[in-house]
């Protein structure tokens, strides 16, 4: 009864009356049938209101009940489910065989939901609206007199209301744009959809889905002297030849290969979003332009982007000592791209490392029961090691603490085929950032979709504090300038001087630099840390040749220590002799005068070797401290932050270090 009156309160008294149907009318059909049913006889009038009233209540609770079954074995059911076929089902007439989409399917279920939906609210509103003209017949026959006739046929109840449309699709509601850790912005939408039962839509996928669409607006390759002066105001000072390259450029087939590598990776990780191309790392090229001047001929690569840090390579040859900084870093590779056969038996400095982790791997890789994950990468990573230690052992690198080199993505070091302008390892070129201009070489190859790396000390003579995990310049303003071709047919340890004069030579193919600009001069990395280790040695050169000439000096003075006990003595046995009674032959006195006179002839010269000695040794003293104060400038000027110009820095850390081998060779003459 509590379920009814909900049901009865629901209705609105003003609502035209809904359709007929079949439910309803069997319960019109029974409820006619007990009113025109006679009286039984003998029966109080009041006995046979209550039997009247209880029977309309049970039979609408029995049409409640039977209304699902009704539904589906009815004419109401049958229209429902034959609405299910046509949305559903193809039509066998026409020859109909493709699947329903994932959207038809949803509009069969919206439909028979809304069908189903609507007859069982109309079955009950009639019911209930039939329930109440019911109770108030009993209830007027239960206050009328006994004598008084039966009531009437109760008037039809008020029309129920029609129910209010329901959306298919419920308002979108759009949240604050967010970003990931990787920069990429994200917009969540909301979209709800009128669906079934939630115990049909937990089971239907497509019911509760995230769908994942990423927007990526491809750039395009800049092209003009006008946008690539909005990066950097100074180039077209700095590359007057610009105005000529640029009518004639033409974007690189490089840079449409670059992008296109990038959008594969995005594809193959796009339902991984922590694995994602950053926003940054995405747009790290501005443009790849193929120039060639229209008087020289000489060709030329323009690419402009950011910078990374690439801090790879090693040497023992010209640098047999490592920071443990750098290769310790979580990318750090001993080798590099460009290398040549090692020169001298020096050992590489990660070689002693490398040969102690073998060891442990092939130990731990000998132990039984290991898991198949574990004993995978050991035997691979004792592959790789046997590999660099191979390499290390006959082969020299580039050190990107020392070396000025680029890095050229696979992609274009690996393409294969016919390409004007194509880049190699080994080609020289040239970075602008700002007003400076850098030589270099292309030495390294990096990933295929990334373009913009420099070694340490490219990226530290820019940016001091730049280093394996932090670049020096994140925004589109650092440009590369790329000779294609220009690289020596044999690879060979890098020299400075040469790299600028080529890089120098091959711009003069472009049309040079402006007035008032000038190639950078690069800082001898190497040079300056030999002359830190040379210099400790000569400090102990100088330390022992001052001993020796300590010693020099205190063998002097005891010289002429002895020299003057002689003296004394001569001259007491001379004394002695002239006083003597009587006095001794005229011969002895002149022997013990000639003594005398020798004697002090002896320490005369003992003092003055003593004083020469002890000239030397303070000498010395000057020059080992000469030594040692240079060590200290020598060691000052290499440990000078990168931007330091080679003026302040190797200039001074080799004209100290050619100053303390002067000072070591005079101390050596002093020995």
């Amino acid at each position: 009864m509590m379920a009814l009156a909900l049901v009865t309160m629901a209705i609105s008294p003003t609502s035209p009356e809904p359709p007929k149907n079949p439910i309803a009318s069997s319960v019109e059909k029974s409820q006619s049938a007990a009113a025109d049913k006679p009286s039984t006889a003998g029966l109080p009038q009041s006995s046979i209101s209550n039997a009247l009233g209880n029977l309309f209540l049970l039979v609408i609770l029995a049409s409640l009940i039977s209304i699902p079954f009704l539904v589906y074995f009815t004419d109401t059911g049958s229209r429902a489910k034959k609405e299910f076929r046509k949305l559903v089902r193809p039509q066998a007439e026409n020859g109909a065989s493709a699947a329903l989409s994932a959207a038809e399917l949803e509009a069969a279920r919206r439909r028979i939901s809304e069908l189903e939906q609507k007859v069982d609210l109309l079955a009950a509103r009639e019911a209930a609206a039939k329930a109440e003209a019911a109770q108030a017949v009993q209830a007027a026959q239960a206050t009328a007199p006994s004598t008084q006739p039966a009531p009437a046929t109760p008037p039809p109840p008020a029309p129920a209301p029609d129910l209010e449309p329901v959306p298919e699709t419920l308002p979108r509601r759009e949240y604050d744009v967010a970003k990931l850790f990787n920069g990429i912005g994200v917009r969540t939408v909301l979209d709800l959809t009128e669906g079934d039962t939630a115990t049909k839509e937990r089971v239907t996928p497509e019911s509760y889905e995230l769908q994942v669409t990423l927007k990526v607006a491809v750039p395009k390759a800049n092209t003009s002297v006008a946008e690539l002066s909005a990066l950097n105001p100074s180039l077209p000072s700095i590359l007057p030849g610009l105005e000529k390259l640029l009518p004639a450029a033409k974007v690189s087939p490089f840079f449409n290969k670059l992008y296109s590598l990038k959008h594969e990776r995005i594809k193959s990780s796009v339902t991984r979003l922590e694995q994602l191309e950053t926003r940054h790392n995405y747009f790290d090229c501005e443009t790849i332009l193929d120039l060639t001047h229209p008087e020289s001929g000489q060709k030329a690569v323009l690419v402009q982007g950011e910078m990374d840090v690439v801090a790879d390579g090693s040497d023992g040859d010209r640098m047999p000592t490592i920071d443990d900084y750098i290769s310790l870093s979580r990318y750090y590779q001993p080798t590099t791209s460009y290398g040549w056969p090692k020169k001298t038996k020096v050992e590489n400095p990660l070689l002693p490392r490398l040969k102690k982790e073998l060891e442990e791997v092939e130990a731990e890789y000998a132990i039984k029961g290991l898991t198949p994950e574990r004993n995978r990468y050991l035997s691979e990573r004792r592959t790789e090691l046997k590999r660099i230690i191979s390499d290390l052992g006959s082969r020299s690198y580039l050190i990107a603490e020392a070396d000025p080199f680029i890095v050229l993505p696979l992609s274009i070091v690996r393409h294969e085929g016919s390409v004007s302008h194509h880049p190699s390892i080994g080609d020289y070129a040239v970075v602008i950032y700002g007003d400076k201009i850098y030589p270099a070489i292309c030495g390294d190859s990096g990933p295929s979709w990334k373009m913009g790396e420099a070694s340490l000390l490219l990226a530290r003579t820019i940016d001091e504090s730049a280093g394996p995990y932090q670049r020096p310049v994140s925004d589109l303003k650092i440009t590369y300038l790329i000779f294609p071709g220009s690289g020596p047919a044999v690879n060979d340890a890098p020299a400075l001087t040469q790299i600028t004069a080529k890089c120098q030579a091959l711009l003069n193919g472009v049309g040079g630099l402006g007035e008032g600009f000038s190639l950078h001069p690069w800082r001898d990395i190497i040079a300056e840390r030999r002359a830190v280790r040379e210099s400790a040695g000569l400090i102990a050169e100088a330390k022992s040749l001052v001993a020796s000439v300590a010693a020099k000096e205190s063998a002097a003075r005891k010289a002429v220590t002895s020299a003057q006990a002689a003296q004394a003595e001569a001259k007491t046995a001379l004394d002695k002799a002239a006083a003597t009674t009587p006095a001794p032959e005229p011969t002895a006195l002149d022997e013990l005068k000639a003594t005398l006179e020798a004697k002090s002839t002896a320490l005369e010269k003992a003092k003055s070797t003593a004083e020469s000695a002890s000239s030397d040794k303070r000498k010395a003293d000057e020059l080992a401290a000469l030594i040692a104060k240079n060590a200290e400038a020598i060691r000052a000027a290499a440990n000078a932050a990168y931007p330091k110009p080679r003026s302040e820095t190797t200039d001074v850390a080799l004209a100290k270090f050619a100053e303390s081998r002067k000072a070591l060779e005079e101390i050596a003459k002093l020995k």
